[in-house]
């Protein structure tokens, strides 16, 4: 497996231009070039996490990725900070969001270009339809290499990318879209649970079931079984908040 990823980075080395060219035409206000030239240079089996078909190394390097990542986009709100937005509050909505594994794994594409192209070109399919937790641990992962590369430059840039993007989506009112709403849904007492209905291995489909007091909300969803129990979960949460406000009916 790695040493498949290692044949295509190599193969595809010359064509990273044309894919940073394609990210810019396509997105032009996402670019985030210090942080995308020096994650290329980042070996793909490096951070495959065993989720992955990868190794526990990656999952340790994305532990210390993680707080590097963090302690950044904490120093990127700091410099990017509004008038009446400097609360605790405010702050850790926008932290969750910027470093959320749903968020790193919604905009991989821009965040590791090459490595979603090669991973696509490998085994002909979008990083997409794997869990928010794998995907994550790569972009985690990628940062810790970057910062042992001295890449420290480019992860405030990655980190400044993030900000802006949660800031927008929040400003749209997306923010919703990737809350960790099967937690909140557990801490509430309910329950969720989710199995295998049908599918292939490579796009297995997968009901979930999310409960509470009485009330069962049902969804199914192609890809990942965490992303469809976010998903149920999402839905009963929404439901709730729509029965409990009749003006929202």
């Amino acid at each position: 497996m790695t040493s498949a990823w290692s044949a295509a980075s190599r193969s595809s080395r010359c064509r990273l231009d044309v894919i940073l060219r394609s990210t810019f035409v396509c997105n032009r206000r996402s670019l985030v070039t210090k942080w995308q030239q020096a994650a290329s240079t980042v070996r793909p089996e490096k951070i495959l996490p065993p989720g992955l078909k990868g190794s526990d190394d990656a999952s340790v390097a994305a532990f210390y990725g993680d707080k590097l990542l963090g302690a950044a986009v904490a120093l990127a709100q700091r410099r990017a900070v509004e008038d009446g937005e400097h609360t605790v509050g405010n702050l850790t909505r926008l932290q969750s969001l910027a470093t959320s594994n749903e968020f790193l794994k919604s905009n991989i594409a821009t965040i590791l270009p090459q490595h979603a192209h090669l991973w696509e070109q490998c085994h002909g399919q979008s990083l997409q339809i794997h869990s928010a937790h794998d995907v994550g641990t790569m972009v985690e992962a990628a940062v810790d290499a970057v910062h042992a590369q001295g890449g420290v430059h480019a992860i405030d840039d990655l980190a400044r990318w993030l900000v802006q993007t949660a800031r927008e989506m929040e400003d749209d009112g997306l923010h919703g879209a990737f809350d960790n709403a099967k937690g909140r849904l557990l801490e509430m007492g309910g329950t969720v649970t989710s199995k295998r209905v049908g599918g292939t291995d490579h796009m297995p489909v997968f009901e979930a079931v999310a409960q509470l007091g009485g009330k069962r909300v049902s969804a199914t969803g192609k890809g990942s079984k965490r992303h469809v129990e976010q998903q149920v979960s999402r839905q009963f949460l929404r439901s709730s908040s729509d029965t409990a406000d009749p003006q929202k009916s």
